[in-house]
């Protein structure tokens, strides 16, 4: 009888922020598949530097070509290679509810026109629910440049959760069978898998390792910070605004992003035309990022709109503070501005990668 549960112990964690060099190389592909196949590279060879160059997988990996992939049924074909202790390359949207439209000016069509997409700042782009590829455009999907990857690690039934290395979110994440199989699905289920002739006998050698580290609270902010994003886009505002509002309640958060948590939350708070409610949250987002031009943006059009609004900020106010952090920030790199873990990627596609020579977008 198959075991209930597994985990496969020792596999290293590499983040998007740790393959620059292969990122920079190759532009078109989303950093995330830079950063699982490293991780399944210093698994099983080893290597302390898997991305210098002249390397390859033969030889990362000895035994020759041990990469095998396919498309899998179910969530089931993913537990046989992780109780062999062989870790999965899978190929996801980027969340449960939908997935990166690509470029914001792309026209959306058909059965599921732009209304379909919820209120939102734009800082991620659009997050379109996985029907408008399904129905609309399929072969986006498939774009390399916003698709998200991941490594599985270890399963449970008992809890229904896959475990995996995100290399946005963090390690060793938990993601329910339902909610992963609703961003794989989307993807035809793909996966690939290495493994070396003697991996049973690697495994059986490897020393004890310890306990896969806790995610930080920046990794776990910006899954939630994504997680209320794509919901509010994909028409369910009132989820998103609970996740949105998890985030902002964190103790310890970054102030990085408390700022896009209270500037996402102003959105909805303005389509609920509770002005005065946004204009507090916008006062707090540029008091901690105020070299950030959207929440500035974004007081103007309240004040415009609704000059009766008491405070000491006014249009007038709103007007210059905006012009000044425009003209003498827009010069800065993107990173600069917001979390050094978050990328607004300038003039197209956006999701959670770098591009370090790319001058920040006007946001």
């Amino acid at each position: 009888m198959a075991a209930s549960k597994a985990l496969i112990p020792g596999v290293p964690f590499v983040s998007w922020g740790d393959t620059l060099e292969r990122a920079e190389a190759a532009p078109d592909v989303n950093p995330s598949y830079w950063a699982c196949e490293q991780m399944v590279e210093r698994f099983w060879s080893g290597e302390p530097d898997p991305s210098a160059p002249g390397k390859s997988h033969s030889a990362l990996i000895p035994g020759g070509d041990s990469w095998q992939g396919g498309v899998a049924s179910s969530i089931e074909s993913l537990k046989e290679p992780i109780r062999d202790g062989c870790p999965v390359m899978v190929w996801t949207g980027l969340t449960p509810v939908g997935h990166s439209w690509g470029l914001p000016g792309l026209p959306v069509s058909g059965a599921f026109p732009a209304s379909r997409l919820g209120p939102r700042s734009d800082l991620l782009g659009a997050i379109a629910p996985y029907e408008m590829f399904t129905k609309v455009m399929p072969e986006l999907l498939q774009e390399s440049v916003t698709m998200a990857m991941r490594v599985v690690i270890g399963y449970d039934d008992e809890r229904e959760v896959l475990i995996m290395h995100d290399p946005s979110f963090g390690p060793a994440l938990e993601v329910a069978y339902e909610q992963f199989d609703r961003m794989w699905e989307p993807l035809s289920r793909a996966y690939i898998v290495a493994r070396p002739p003697d991996a049973a006998e690697r495994n059986a050698s490897r020393q004890a390792t310890a306990p896969y580290r806790a995610r930080t609270k920046n990794e776990q902010a910006a899954l939630l910070y994504v997680s209320g994003y794509a919901c509010s886009c994909a028409g369910d505002p009132n989820t998103g605004r609970t996740i949105l509002r998890e985030g902002l309640d964190m103790s310890g958060l970054d102030p990085g992003y408390r700022h896009l948590f209270l500037v996402e939350l102003a959105v909805q708070v303005m389509v609920r035309d509770d002005n005065a409610g946004a204009v507090e949250l916008l006062r707090e987002a540029t008091q901690l990022v105020p070299q950030h031009a959207l929440p500035w943006r974004m007081l103007l059009g309240i004040y415009a709109a609704s000059p009766h609004l008491s405070g000491t900020w006014n249009v007038l106010v709103a007007r210059w503070r905006f012009w000044n952090a425009g003209r003498k920030w827009s010069q800065m790199i993107a990173r600069q501005v917001l979390p050094a873990d978050f990328l607004i990627y300038p003039g197209g596609a956006n999701y959670f990668g770098f591009d370090p020579s790319a001058p920040a977008a006007p946001v």
